[in-house]
């Protein structure tokens, strides 16, 4: 039987709260949209961006394994997926932010568009 490592999901007021600041730490926030989505929904402060059809070209690259992730996309299905993946190939310590970017703006949270084009 196969062991599958699901990450934890994590709300988006705690991400917010309580996670956020540790990007300033060496934490990354994972956005795995693809550009189109950004441009039409922002995205949040400080992430790295990385559609899902570049993750296993990118990830090992720009971010390395023992780095704490936190994954997300539009609504939490891709995100689960990647995060969990993630756990599969090695990586120590991996959250999915519930809900995605679209529960993170329905919770009053800031989005950025700066920089986008």
């Amino acid at each position: 039987m196969t062991d599958h490592k699901h990450a934890e999901t994590l709300p988006p007021q705690t991400v917010y709260d309580e996670y956020l600041p540790r990007l300033a730490d060496g934490w990354v926030l994972l956005d795995v949209r693809q550009p189109g989505e950004l441009l039409m929904d922002g995205y949040i402060a400080g992430a790295t961006h990385i559609p899902t059809n570049e993750l296993q070209q990118r990830l090992l690259a720009e971010v390395p394994t023992d780095t704490p992730v936190i994954v997300y996309c539009a609504h939490g299905v891709r995100s689960a997926a990647v995060a969990s993946a993630m756990l599969q190939a090695g990586y120590d310590e991996v959250y999915d932010l519930q809900g995605g970017i679209d529960l993170w703006k329905r919770s009053g949270l800031p989005v950025e568009r700066d920089g986008l084009s």
